[in-house]
């Protein structure tokens, strides 16, 4: 038997092939289009990092901007900066192609751009780019550019009342830090520091990393102390930490919470000698105006105008009496009392009579009477005439009197007195630069001046250093050592902002002992400063230091004056404002 194929069977085995070849074309279609929606989106991806990437690679550059600024700001074209007619320039290449450029513009509020250049990132096809080349360093291929404008200006470099490198040692008896403000009326006496209006910045600052760094002792901080990472504080068990009315709550004991952190961190400007050799200093007699102030107690009726420095406190008495005051003063109250008797002249107001009713055969005399006299006939054996009034017996009228509460004030009167003396000065500095190997007896500073010592300096017995009228000193010591001892006073009567002693590296060692006083600014890198006993006054140290190690003996005090906080341009540049430009 044989057996033929049907006729239907080829047609259906090309509907099969079709359809499968459709199916591999949808599928393929489809893949196609993953692939490119993935490559997108990895382009985008891409994208998207360079562009974060861009920014961080800008910031690095103004981080080196900043730095070389702070640590060159007289001489920006050093370390591979250059000049190119308007902005100190530098370029940077990484080794995965990235780079930036920095310019930098020169003036007291520098501004520095930094440009980040992003290679080797593949790009969405509608996509804007650059096609750059930073100094013939980065690759000129398809490149990313972001940029980052930042202003600045320096602030003030005393913004503790102790700034430390390496460790702090505060364990003597009665030590102190507070602070107060010579240039508030109300912080300080005149100028001056004063303990009844001292307040509690004296914060304290300590780079110190090693263990132990900072021992507090039984001193008493009225301010915030920094440490460096993971240093342990060490304090007695009277020793405090803390505002002035936390700690007159614990008497004066432990850390009050968030006044102690690990977070100091600061540097030390440039305190080498910016020259040797300068005007001689003279000596001489010099005649001198002081303005001698002293206070009395007063009190007045009259509130004082201006208003004292001191307190005015108000005393209140009650005062009575029979004439009303003009002006009337507040809480004025009457009094009233009636009286009877005689009718007094003038008749007061509110005068009542008091009568009675009265027959006589006498006609009453006038003004004894009120009202009519009634006049009736009585016949008893003859016919006689009666008469009827009421008789005045007595007057009934208030008599008033006032009571108010009369004020006075009692304060201090500060009275000056000008007095001209002539003063003999070892030592007379104006206005200018001068030098010397060193300072002995008494100085007088008169105008803005500056002064190199070449060979420390050591201020004992009666040695001085004063202000005149408009005195102010930037002191560079050089040599090995500073000694402040005796009587030796520096600018006791002055402002600290008035006097800055900086001292070279080479100055290891510096020493305020026994009545010494120091009123001014102290910045030495590398020396150890030891205070040891304590002043004649309070005053001891006023102002600010920022030295190597401290260690403070006896009953010294430190007072930071909050006046340096606001003095401008000594400090480091810091970033004031921060802009995307293109």
């Amino acid at each position: 038997m044989t057996i033929h194929p049907t006729t239907t069977a080829p047609r259906t085995r090309g509907s099969a092939l079709l359809t499968t070849m459709i199916l591999t074309g949808i599928l393929t279609v489809s893949l196609a289009g993953y692939i490119a929606v993935v490559s997108q989106q990895n382009k985008f991806s891409a994208r998207a990092q360079g562009w974060n990437l861009a920014v961080a690679v800008a910031e690095a550059g103004l981080e080196e901007g900043l730095q070389h600024l702070n640590a060159n700001s007289s001489k920006l074209s050093v370390d591979g900066w250059k000049f190119d007619g308007g902005a100190y320039t530098i370029t940077r290449r990484f080794g995965d192609g990235n780079g930036y450029r920095v310019h930098i513009t020169n003036s007291t509020t520098p501004t520095i751009v930094s440009r980040a250049y992003i290679n080797n990132f593949t790009f969405a096809p509608d996509q804007k780019t650059d096609v750059g080349v930073v100094g013939g360093e980065i690759n000129p291929t398809k490149t990313i550019v972001r940029a980052v404008a930042v202003t600045c200006s320096k602030g003030s470099l005393f913004t503790r009342s102790l700034a430390i490198q390496k460790s702090l040692d505060l364990n003597g008896n009665n030590v102190l830090t507070d602070s107060y403000d010579s240039s508030d009326m109300y912080g300080s006496s005149n100028g001056m520091y004063s303990a009844a209006l001292s307040s509690d910045s004296g914060d304290i600052a300590c780079n110190g990393t090693i263990k132990n760094a900072v021992d507090i002792g039984n001193a008493n901080i009225y301010g915030r102390l920094s440490t460096g990472p993971d240093v342990k504080v060490v304090i007695g068990k009277n020793g405090g930490i803390g505002s002035k009315e936390w700690q007159k709550s614990t008497g004066g004991k432990g850390i009050q919470d968030g006044w102690v952190k690990d977070d100091s961190n600061f540097t030390f400007p440039d305190t080498s000698l910016p020259y040797k050799t300068g005007l001689p200093v003279t000596s001489g007699n010099v005649v001198t105006t002081t303005a001698t102030t002293s206070s009395t107690a007063k009190s007045s009726p009259t509130y004082p105008s201006p208003v004292p420095a001191t307190s005015v406190s108000t005393n209140v008495s009650t005062v009575s009496s029979s004439f009303y005051p003009s002006p009337p003063p507040k809480g004025i109250s009457t009094n009233t009392t009636f009286v009877t008797g005689a009718l007094p002249s003038p008749v007061p107001v509110g005068t009542k009579t008091n009568t009675s009713l009265v027959t006589s055969s006498i006609y009453p005399s006038p003004g004894t009477y009120l009202g009519t006299v009634t006049t009736s006939l009585s016949v008893k054996g003859k016919t006689t005439t009666i008469y009827s009034y009421n008789s005045i017996i007595s007057y009934a009228y208030p008599v008033y009197t006032y009571s108010y509460p009369l004020y006075s004030y009692s304060y201090n009167a500060i009275t000056t007195n000008t007095v001209y003396t002539t003063n003999y000065y070892d030592n007379i500095l104006y206005s200018g630069d001068y030098s010397a190997k060193t300072l002995k007896g008494s100085t007088l500073i008169l105008g803005k001046a500056r002064l190199a010592l070449t060979d420390g300096l050591d201020m004992s017995g009666t040695d001085s250093i004063s202000m005149g009228s408009g005195g102010k000193i930037e002191m560079y010591v050089d040599g090995k050592s500073i000694s402040i001892t005796g009587k030796g006073v520096a600018n006791q009567t002055g402002k600290p902002a008035d006097f800055m002693m900086y001292c070279t590296p080479n100055v290891t060692d510096i020493k305020i002992a026994g009545n010494a006083t120091f009123v001014g600014v102290l910045v030495a890198p590398n020396a150890n400063l030891v205070l040891n006993g304590s002043g004649k006054d309070d005053q001891d140290f006023c102002g600010a230091a920022m030295v190597n190690t401290l260690k403070m003996n006896g009953g010294f005090k430190f007072h930071y004056d909050k006046a340096l906080g606001m003095l401008g341009g000594n400090g480091r540049f810091l970033i004031t404002s921060w802009n995307e430009v293109p």
